[in-house]
């Protein structure tokens, strides 16, 4: 049977992740075909869209696709393209050693039990009903053989009897002190180990880290279009991929996939003349200097990167900060002693959670939230909506309340039965916004840095320094749809006693960089030609 742990990663995978998306009323040249593009250029596809065009050089659909695949919307077929090769992998060697194949054999009634057990833990967490398997399985027509695979895993590499862990997982499990003293431990405790939803979890998680730190991965720029991912020599193509997740390919993911293409291409171009585009090995190495003292910590850059700045893999990550190291050379000169205090007193004391504000925002939505996907035509609704809201509060301003009470898609998901009574930092309540510093504001916008590359400005930073006290914005387009913010609070950033004169400066470093790399790209962005990305 499959443990409970491993039954919550796959089906917490198969929900999918968050989707961030848009800022920006209106793009020169968006869904215009200029005169010099193909007539590739003038054929839409009924997903993609039109082709992109840069600077006049068309690029195939063929590459937006596989961005598609490799962004967000792709993460969970690439990760179970990758359980599925080593599985494989392992289920080979199995029987080149002379085990039978029909030994790992998983059957429809375990694939059932499996799913049933699923269920009851919803039915269990959600008595009232409010939420089933359909809501957090958006798919599943596909989940049982999903589930098949990771119980096929589970067979292979933790079985129940401790004697008989395969290589793979005893090399994962000795790597460190804390995962070899549970690995004696398991050993001592007897030969059949009871299911425990925590442990079972640690042990899928140091496997699959073991797995992908020791196998030969290559993606993205490494490989030819057609092909996604090559894992140990073992190919895997994007049409494949695409198959898995063309049906619910929102055009959110499509401006994001084009966004990045655009984003990165026009950075390299630009920091290539100037003779700033890090080789290979100095990225690297750079890279090394960034992520190494944190590695193996719970809050490593890689999992920063991807739990909190929300880049959809970390082979993104590395491409942005590649770019990011790059750029921090043609400004080197800006990055003063003196310019960063200045900057730290205007933005980093508030930013690293020292000023808090008060602010209501009403969301018009073009996602359906609970039904997890993105309503029919629901950007051109949503865009209407905000259009009549804005008209109504400028009618009567004191309506407000009123307002956003009737028109706020902000939405709460219902608490499961382990956690009623607990206070809620993400709780939204239909956008009344209480307390809050920069960060946690935008997560709760579902804004990040990795969406403030590919847009250049976010909802957050625009209220937390730069709208007016007591002011009513005009809807921005942002992730979900357009958003009106109501800024009711703000306070200063006092001096901070716990943090040293270095650390501050350094962070103003950071930031500083970060947001003048957003802006330089918005600018290559509208001193070239680019069409195309809606």
């Amino acid at each position: 049977m499959l443990h409970h742990g491993l039954e919550r990663t796959i089906l917490a995978s198969i929900a999918g992740t968050t989707l961030a998306a848009l800022f920006l009323t209106g793009d020169p040249g968006c869904g215009r075909d200029p005169a010099a593009a193909s007539q590739e250029a003038r054929s839409p596809d009924p997903i993609l869209g039109p082709v992109l065009v840069i600077h006049g050089e068309v690029v195939p659909h063929a590459e937006v696709k596989k961005q598609v695949v490799l962004g967000s919307a792709g993460q969970t077929v690439l990760g179970l393209a990758k359980i599925k090769i080593w599985t494989d992998e392992e289920l080979s060697r199995r029987v080149a050693a002379g085990e039978s194949a029909q030994d790992f054999a998983v059957t429809e009634e375990e694939i059932e039990e499996s799913i049933q057990e699923q269920e009851a833990q919803i039915r269990e967490q959600f008595p009232s009903g409010d939420v089933t398997l359909e809501d957090l399985v958006p798919e599943t027509e596909k989940l049982p053989e999903r589930v098949k695979l990771i119980e096929l895993f589970n067979k292979l590499f933790l079985p129940d009897d401790v004697t008989k862990f395969p290589p793979a997982t005893v090399d994962a499990l000795d790597r460190t002190e804390p995962t070899r003293a549970l690995l004696e431990q398991l050993r001592a405790e007897g030969q059949e180990r009871e299911g425990n939803p925590f442990l079972d979890g640690l042990l899928f998680q140091e496997i699959h880290k073991y797995l992908e730190e020791t196998s030969d991965i290559q993606d993205g720029e490494d490989l030819p279009v057609e092909l996604a991912l090559r894992v140990n020599g073992e190919d895997v193509r994007v049409d494949d991929l695409w198959k898995e997740i063309e049906s619910r390919v929102s055009p959110v993911d499509v401006r994001k996939a084009k966004q990045w293409i655009v984003n990165m291409r026009l950075l390299r171009e630009d920091l290539e003349q100037d003779h700033l585009w890090l080789d290979p090995e100095a990225a690297l190495a750079k890279y090394k200097e960034h992520s190494d003292p944190y590695k193996d910590q719970m809050f490593s850059q890689e999992n920063i990167a991807l739990a909190f700045k929300h880049y959809p893999s970390l082979r993104a990550y590395r491409d942005f900060r590649r770019a990011y190291d790059s750029f921090r050379q043609k400004i080197q000169a800006e990055l003063t002693p003196e310019n960063l205090k200045t900057f730290a007193d205007k933005r980093t004391r508030a930013l690293i959670g020292q000023s808090l504000i008060d602010v209501d925002v009403i969301l018009l939505s073009a996602y359906d939230f609970k039904a997890q996907r993105w309503k029919p035509d629901g950007w051109r609704e949503a865009k209407r909506r905000a259009q009549e809201t804005a008209q109504a509060i400028a009618a009567d301003p004191s309506k407000w309340d009123e307002i956003l009470e009737k028109n706020s898609d902000f939405y709460d998901a219902p608490v499961p039965a382990s956690m009623q009574g607990q206070e809620n930092p993400d709780r939204k309540d239909k956008g009344r916004f209480r307390s809050k510093t920069r960060n946690p504001f935008m997560g709760l916008l579902e804004e990040s840095e990795y969406w403030q590359f590919l847009n250049g400005k976010t909802i957050a930073d625009f209220v937390c320094f730069e709208q007016q006290v007591g002011t009513i914005a005009n809807p921005i387009r942002g992730p979900y749809g357009y958003y009106i913010p109501r800024l009711l609070r703000r306070t200063a950033a006092p001096p901070s006693a716990s943090l040293s004169e270095a650390d501050l400066l350094d962070m103003a470093d950071q930031d500083y960089t970060t947001l003048r790399m957003s802006e330089h790209v918005q600018e290559l962005i509208r001193r070239n030609e680019v069409y195309g990305l809606d």
